[in-house]
């Protein structure tokens, strides 16, 4: 009996190994990073970090502003 379920168990084995998707070494690895959570929090610093780099080289370059005002007087003749 248990050399017929050690068989059985076998066969079973081989075949969901047929039937069972063939991911290579490489997409493994791929998925791996892609769902890398630690991997992932340092992408978005390093995001972070090079769009706050304009605003922070901003500083540095000369400020230009401009304002104007205006008035009119109307007075009436008699």
């Amino acid at each position: 009996m248990q050399k017929l379920s050690s068989k059985f168990a076998f066969l079973l084995l081989l075949l969901w190994w047929q039937v069972a998707p063939a991911e290579d070494l490489a997409t493994v690895y791929g998925l791996a990073l892609k769902n890398d959570a630690e991997l992932k929090i340092a992408e978005s610093n390093y995001l972070a970090a090079v769009q706050a780099l304009p605003l922070a080289s901003s500083q540095r370059k000369p400020q230009i502003s401009f304002d104007a005002n205006g008035s009119r007087r109307e007075s009436a003749s008699t």
